[in-house]
C-alpha cells in the first residue's frame, strides 16, 4: 500500500489515509509504546524553528518496514506552519501526517534519505 504525501488535505482525510495503513505485528521490532516515544521524539526534534535532521533521520534507521508504518501511525495529524508548533499554532496552521511533515521540513540528500526509507515501507514520500 502507497500513501502518498499530499498538502493541502483536511485532517480527516489525513486520518483516513493512515487508518489504511496496515501493520503486521509478527514483523515489529518495537513496541507501540516505543513507537509513540520516537514519534514524539521526531515531532520535538522538527516542531521549533530549525529541525535536527540527523535525530529525525536516526529515529528511522534500521527500522523494518512495519516500524516505520506503526510510527508513522503514531505521530498521527499534528498541526504544522511556517513557524513550528505548537508555540505558533494560534496563526494557524495546516494539519499534516508525519510524511506531510518531513516534506515541509528537510530538502537535498536528508530528504532523499527518508525516501529511501520510507520506500522500504511502501509509503511514497
Amino acid at each position: 500500500l502507497y500513501i502518498n504525501y499530499t498538502a493541502n488535505k483536511d485532517k480527516k482525510a489525513h486520518e483516513q489515509a493512515l487508518d489504511q495503513i496496515v501493520v503486521s505485528k509478527n514483523n515489529l521490532t518495537i513496541t507501540e509504546s516505543e513507537a509513540l516515544i520516537i514519534a514524539n521524539n521526531m515531532y520535538s526534534a522538527m516542531e521549533r524553528m530549525g529541525t535536527d535532521d540527523n535525530s529525525v533521520i536516526d529515529k528511522l534507521v534500521n527500522k523494518t518496514p512495519d516500524d516505520i508504518k506503526l510510527i508513522i501511525k503514531k505521530f498521527g495529524v499534528r498541526k504544522y506552519n511556517l513557524f513550528g508548533a505548537p508555540l505558533w499554532n494560534w496563526m494557524g496552521g495546516t494539519d499534516l501526517d508525519l510524511m506531510g511533515w518531513l516534506r515541509k521540513e528537510f530538502s537535498g540528500k536528508n530528504l532523499e534519505k527518508l525516501k529511501q526509507i520510507f520506500a522500504t515501507a511502501g509509503i511514497t514520500l
